[in-house]
C-alpha cells in the first residue's frame, strides 16, 4: 500500500476492527497470493473476531498491492463499510506526516552529521544512521520513501551552497554521496574514557564499613544517586544528607554508634522516617530497602577478596560515558520478577562460544526471543550479553564481549527483520530499543581488542502493543509454518506449547489492560494526583 491508502484504513481502523468478519476474507486473499499460509493461521489463532480482523488488516498494511484486493472483498460483503473507506479524505493526515518527518530529519541531522570541509558521507551511511535515529527516538521502521525527502534535508540544514548531493561510479555502480560533512561520534563510538574506580577493598569482615567511614556528604551522595535514579526516588532528597551533615560515619554508625546494620528493625524504619518525612511513603520503603540491600552485600563479601560493584545503566536510557569493569558485579539479580509489569526484568548470557563472525547473529537471534516473551507478557526487561552468571548466585559477573560496532549494528538490524513477521517489525521496533554498547575498561593484557557489554532494553508500551500476539519466525520454514511466542521460564525462553497457547490467547488482554493501568498510575504519581485508593 502507499501512504494514501494506508491512512485510509487507519483512519477507518476502528471502525473496521468492530464490524468486520475476516475468515472468508482470508481464504479469497490467500487464493488471490495476496496474503500467505502462514498470515492466515496468525489470523485464526486470535480468539475474537475482532483480533482476527486486527491481524488481517494489519497484515494487509504491510503486504505490497493489497489495498484494491482488499476494497474489492470489502465491495462484496460490506458494501457500507467499502463507501466509507473509498470517500475518506487523508490531505490533512498525509500533510502532517509530511511535517513529522521533516522535523525529524531537521533534529537527527543535527545531533549526527557537521560541516567538515573535504570530507564525504555516502547516502547509505547517512540512511543507516537517519534510520538509527529513528529507531532509537522510538519511531520503528524508518519509511521506505523517505530517501527523497533526506537529500533535500541535508543541503538546506548547513549553510548553502556548502553541502552538495553528487554521484560517482564505483565496480560499474552509481554512488551518491554528500560533500563536506561527517558524521559525529554516537554514544557507542570508540573513545578514551576518564574514570575514577571505587574498589571496595575488604579486610575484615567489616571492612566496607569502614571505607563508608571514610565518604564525605558528597561521595555518599554520588554513591545513592543511581539507586534513586533507579527506583525512580527524586534526588532532591539527596539534600537531607547536606542538611543534617551525614557523611559516611554517620551513615555506617548511626546515632547510638552501634553500627546501623545491627538495629533493630523498628528503630531503623524510625530514623528513615524523621529523617525523610516528606519522601512519599513508598519512595520511603524503597530507601530502606536501598540501604538494607547496601549493608547486606557489604556483610557477605569475603574477607580477603577485592570486588567491584557494577551499577547498571539506567533502564531506557542512552549508555553515553558508561562503562563497565572487568570482572565486576552487577548490583542486580538475574529474573528478579516482580509483580510490576513496568519494573524491567534481566537475563544474563555470556555468549563466550561464539566465534567473531556469528557473535553478531547469535545475539540478534536472542535478543528476539527476549523481546518477544517481553511483549507476550508486557514486562519491561533488559537483556545483557557479555555477563556471566556466578555459579551459586542470581548475580552477574562482566566479562566482555569482542563487537565490532560498525558491523555489528547493521548484522543485528537486519537479523532482527528476519525474526519478526513484516505486519509487526514496525511495533516491534518500537518496543526494543537500539542495542546499548558499553565498554569494558581493565581487560587482560592478552585480549587485544575492545570488549563490550551489550545491552537491549525492551519497552512494550500498552499504545503501542495494545492486545497484539507476537510471534518470531522460523526462518527454516517455506511459509508454511506459523512463528513461534515466546514466554519466560525463569531466566530461560521457552515457545508456549498448544494448551499454554490457547490459554494465553484468552488471557492477553487481560494481561494488556494491567499493563495499561499501571503505566496509568505512573502518570498519576507523577503528575502528584496519585492516591492509595485511586482506581482505573
Amino acid at each position: 500500500m502507499d501512504e494514501t491508502q494506508k491512512f485510509k484504513i487507519r483512519k477507518n481502523y476502528t471502525i473496521l476492527l468492530n464490524n468486520l468478519q475476516v475468515e472468508d476474507f482470508c481464504d479469497n486473499l490467500f487464493s488471490k497470493h495476496v496474503i500467505e499460509f502462514d498470515d492466515i493461521q496468525r489470523v485464526r489463532a486470535e480468539v475474537t473476531d475482532r483480533d482476527k480482523a486486527k491481524r488481517l488488516i494489519d497484515i494487509l498494511l504491510t503486504t505490497k498491492g493489497s489495498f484494491n484486493p482488499f476494497l474489492e472483498e470489502l465491495k462484496l460483503s460490506r458494501y457500507d463499510l467499502y463507501e466509507i473507506v473509498e470517500k475518506t479524505d487523508v490531505e490533512k493526515e498525509l500533510k502532517k506526516e509530511k511535517q513529522n518527518i521533516s522535523r525529524f530529519l531537521r533534529s537527527a541531522i543535527r545531533r549526527r552529521f557537521m560541516f567538515s570541509f573535504g570530507m564525504t558521507v555516502t547516502e547509505s551511511d547517512a540512511m543507516f544512521v537517519i534510520g538509527h535515529e529513528y529507531w532509537r527516538d522510538g519511531r520503528g521502521e524508518l519509511p521506505k520513501d523517505i530517501s527523497y525527502r533526506l537529500f533535500e534535508a541535508i543541503p538546506k540544514a548547513f549553510k548553502e551552497g556548502t553541502v552538495k548531493r553528487i554521484s560517482t561510479v564505483q565496480n560499474g555502480q552509481t554512488i551518491w554521496m554528500y560533500t563536506n560533512i561527517e558524521l559525529t561520534p554516537s554514544e557507542n563510538s570508540e573513545r578514551d574514557i576518564e574514570y575514577e574506580e571505587i574498589d571496595l577493598e575488604e579486610s575484615t569482615d567489616t571492612g566496607e564499613q569502614n571505607q563508608l567511614h571514610d565518604l564525605d556528604t558528597s561521595k555518599l551522595k554520588l554513591m545513592l544517586a543511581p539507586y534513586f535514579q533507579r527506583e525512580g526516588i527524586d534526588e532532591k532528597y539527596l539534600a537531607v544528607f547536606d542538611k543534617e551533615k551525614i557523611d559516611g560515619e554517620v551513615f555506617a554508625s548511626g546515632k547510638k554508634n552501634t553500627g546501623l546494620c545491627s538495629w533493630p528493625e523498628n528503630d531503623f524504619q524510625r530514623e528513615i522516617d524523621e529523617l525523610f518525612a516528606e519522601m512519599p511513603f513508598g519512595d520511603r520503603w524503597k530507601f530502606k530497602r536501598i540501604v538494607g540491600t547496601i549493608f547486606n552485600e557489604h556483610q557477605r563479601k569475603s574477607s580477603k577478596s577485592s570486588t567491584i560493584i557494577t551499577i547498571p545503566r539506567r533502564f531506557n536510557k542512552a549508555a553515553k560515558e558508561k562503562f563497565y569493569t572487568n570482572g565486576s558485579i552487577f548490583r542486580i539479580q538475574e529474573f528478579n520478577e516482580s509483580s510490576d509489569l513496568t519494573e524491567p526484568i534481566h537475563i544474563f548470557r555470556q555468549n563466550s562460544d561464539q566465534v567473531d563472525f556469528s557473535l553478531p547473529k547469535s545475539i540478534a537471534m536472542e535478543s528476539a526471543k527476549f523481546a518477544c516473551a517481553c511483549l507476550t507478557n508486557r514486562r519491561n526487561g533488559t537483556i545483557h550479553f557479555g555477563v556471566s552468571q556466578i555459579v551459586g548466585s542470581r548475580e552477574g559477573k562482566v566479562v566482555g564481549l569482542p563487537i565490532a560496532v560498525p558491523d555489528f549494528m547493521q548484522i543485528f538490524h537486519d537479523e532482527i527483520k528476519r525474526c519478526f513477521y513484516k505486519d509487526q517489525l514496525d511495533i516491534v521496533l518500537q518496543c526494543l530499543r537500539p542495542p546499548e554498547l558499553i565498554r569494558v575498561t581493565k581487560i587482560p593484557k592478552k585480549e587485544t581488542r575492545p570488549l563490550y557489554v551489550v545491552e537491549i532494553d525492551v519497552v512494550p508500551t500498552y499504545e503501542t502493543t495494545h492486545s497484539d500476539t507476537f510471534y518470531v519466525k522460523d526462518n527454516r520454514s517455506k511459509g508454511d509454518s506459523v512463528g513461534a511466542i515466546y514466554t519466560f521460564l525463569k531466566s530461560e525462553l521457552i515457545v508456549l506449547q498448544k494448551d499454554q497457547l490457547r490459554k494465553y490467547m484468552e488471557e492477553k488482554i487481560c494481561i494488556a489492560r494491567k499493563r495499561k493501568t499501571e503505566e496509568f498510575l505512573i502518570k498519576q504519581r507523577k503528575s502528584g494526583r496519585y492516591h492509595e485508593s485511586t482506581e482505573y
